[in-house]
């Protein structure tokens, strides 16, 4: 957002003297809770970066998504002063509270409107940092214990002055001198260019990855369905396979190591014609004869399989075709694309993992290599899921799925652990060191290879190893 914008929307904002009572966030979006106030600041950090207060209660904002330091140091803290850096778009709420021998303390949140990296930064009075929202790294190390380093001014020789009324166009560009669905509010244009054009955009643009993702499994299902045509047509040939099986079982004497074929009479056909049997030159006569009985037998037992399969498979391929048709969206809960399709049941859906209903609140998913590690890590579990592993050995990623986002019961959390022993590399040891925390905090490092991660806020439990079979069994 321009900076002449963010400057106008600040002289009009109410903010002053507000009192904090949670600071949550959701996807791209901050939201600072008031006490005895219908409207929340709602901070912006998507591509066209601004903020604005609103009483709408839309996104499903949550305060398990920010750093916890936020909270910790903002609420019940009051917003004392709210100033924009003079020509840059980097806005910082003062925040006052008293400490528990009645000294004052301040708190400063800077909101960096900045393309293409807009962030918040908590930092104390002095300028030490307390908390990022977004790690960024570059000519500018923001972490926190470091001094707050503001970025380099922009040269700039004239603001031009706001000409109201003011609107906004389908690309989201403000439009001035408007006469076409006209502001002069800042902060009720900043409120309906968030809500009908950006998070509408946001909308479409899962709409089309959800759709993308459907046609790729269409797709593969579409190859697989040629596949079983043609397993189909070889099903089909059962009776000449039986009868090749016979004329070789009846002449396997005549057959030689290093033959490439064998010319017998056909008995199962009028007048006896002389048959071609193509032989495979590096098996023996007898591997030669097994081999066209089996054949044979799968033929025989699998015709009824494979047009099960089949139809299946065409019923499969109508679901998904359906789904492509009714792909709305109209509610901002559905907007789980980051992760892939539906934020991980889509996806589950699709492939083979090792899976565990416990309740309707908790899942046990297992991971068999580090390509399904990654996927289920990655792109299947959710950030409230819990994620374990063992800390010294190699193995699979566990991961308990939070359905209701609770907190595990001691005694779920334990066995996981035991599982997460067992699909180890020390399944056969006793008092199995393994690590657990939520999958929030756990990263994969850009360029590290398959199953390698890294995480923080860890907990260790010494376990014994359980198959899922044993589990399955206690529970």
């Amino acid at each position: 957002m321009e900076y002449r914008y963010l400057r106008a929307w600040l002289q009009h904002c109410a903010l002053r003297d507000l009192t904090v009572s949670e600071i949550c966030s959701w996807q791209d979006q901050v939201a600072i809770n008031f006490r005895r106030n219908p409207e929340h600041l709602q901070i912006n950090l998507s591509e066209n970066s601004f903020a604005f207060l609103t009483s709408r209660k839309i996104l499903p904002f949550e305060n398990q998504h920010i750093p916890e330091i936020f909270n910790r140091k903002l609420v019940n803290t009051r917003v004392k002063d709210v100033s924009i850096l003079p020509y840059d778009r980097i806005i910082t709420v003062v925040f006052q509270d008293q400490d528990i021998k009645g000294e004052k303390v301040e708190y400063h949140l800077i909101l960096e409107f900045i393309r293409p990296a807009a962030n918040v930064i908590l930092t104390s009075r002095e300028g030490i940092i307390l908390g990022i929202w977004k790690k960024q790294k570059g000519k500018r190390i923001l972490v926190p214990g470091n001094k707050y380093l503001a970025p380099p001014v922009p040269e700039i020789t004239q603001i031009t002055e706001i000409s109201y009324p003011l609107s906004y166009n389908y690309q989201g560009v403000i439009v001035e001198n408007s006469s076409d669905n006209s502001f002069t509010d800042l902060n009720k244009l900043f409120s309906s260019l968030y809500y009908e054009v950006i998070l509408d955009r946001e909308m479409n643009r899962v709409r089309e990855f959800r759709k993308k993702e459907l046609q790729k499994i269409i797709q593969r299902k579409e190859k697989k369905l040629t596949k079983l045509e043609d397993e189909l047509k070889e099903a089909d040939r059962e009776k000449e396979w039986q009868e090749i099986a016979e004329l070789l079982k009846t002449n396997l004497h005549l057959i030689k190591k290093g033959m490439n074929c064998l010319i017998v009479k056909n008995y199962y056909r009028e007048g006896y014609p002389d048959m071609e049997i193509i032989l495979r030159p590096e098996l023996n006569p007898v591997q030669n004869l097994e081999r066209y009985f089996k054949k044979y037998h799968k033929a025989r037992s699998g015709r009824q399989i494979i047009r099960q399969q089949m139809e299946r498979t065409r019923k499969e391929i109508e679901d998904l075709q359906s789904k492509i048709i009714e792909n709305d969206i109209s509610d901002v809960k559905d907007l789980q694309a980051d992760r892939g399709i539906g934020q991980g049941s889509a996806v589950l859906q699709q492939t083979k993992l090792r899976s565990l209903p416990v309740s309707e609140d908790w899942e046990i998913l297992v991971g068999r290599n580090n390509r399904e590690n990654d996927l289920l890590t990655g792109k299947i579990a959710r950030p409230q899921d819990w994620w374990f592993h063992t800390r010294i050995y190699h193995g699979s990623h566990i991961i308990l799925r939070n359905l209701r986002k609770q907190v595990p019961p001691p005694d779920l959390i334990n066995l996981c652990c035991r599982l997460a022993a067992y699909y180890s590399k020390a399944k056969h040891a006793k008092n199995v060191p393994v690590d657990y925390t939520q999958v929030r905090y756990v990263r994969k490092p850009k360029g590290s290879p398959p199953g390698f991660v890294v995480y923080s806020h860890h907990r260790t439990i010494f376990a014994d190893p359980l198959d899922l079979r044993g589990l399955r069994a206690l529970l």
